[in-house]
């Protein structure tokens, strides 16, 4: 049953956020980063978008991130030693039961794992997005046109208490990154 309502849950916001892409698409000068958080990707208006390639010390810290991951996987699976994005989304439903990490440590972990993940095997690099006073950090892809924020994103589905969303950010930037290609 409770499946039934996650996947009832994840329609309703994916409606939702398609609605607010739509929304952004024609309202681009409106456009905040931080309403709605990234899910997919977004278009941005490139006049009120900066990106920003990251220096070595935010390359350094993002790879220190790492040790968090690990961390993180093994207090809750400890048996498991190459992690995918589904063992972090299982790690996250122990977490939720008996929670030895801050809510802040599970962001760090499990943004870090999706940003990993998406530098391995989609062509895509960390970077800053800055519009106006918001700066975050976002998996961007090769050619620049489609990006997510694993650290607001993850944070804002926390807020919401869903689960199994690392796969689903993953699987539905993947697809985006492949509809881009195709136009």
């Amino acid at each position: 049953m409770q499946s039934y309502i996650t996947i009832l849950f994840l329609s309703l916001a994916n409606v939702a956020i398609t609605k607010a892409y739509s929304y952004m698409e024609t309202n681009q000068e409106r456009f905040k980063i931080q309403t709605p958080k990234s899910y997919l990707s977004q278009k941005v208006n490139p006049q009120s978008a900066k990106f920003i390639t990251i220096d070595g010390k935010e390359r350094e810290w993002l790879s220190s991130l790492y040790a968090q991951e690990v961390d993180f996987i093994s207090s809750y699976l400890p048996r498991i030693r190459i992690p995918t994005l589904h063992d972090f989304d299982l790690a996250y439903g122990i977490w939720k039961t008996g929670k030895k990490h801050s809510k802040q440590q599970v962001i760090i972990a499990l943004g870090s794992a999706l940003g990993t993940q998406c530098n391995k095997n989609l062509n895509t690099e960390w970077v800053k997005i800055v519009l106006g006073e918001e700066v975050d950090y976002t998996i961007m892809s090769a050619n620049r046109d489609a990006f997510i924020c694993p650290f607001t994103d993850i944070e804002k589905l926390i807020n919401f208490d869903t689960q199994g969303f690392l796969s689903m950010i993953y699987n539905n930037f993947d697809q985006d990154l492949k509809s881009q290609c195709s136009k």
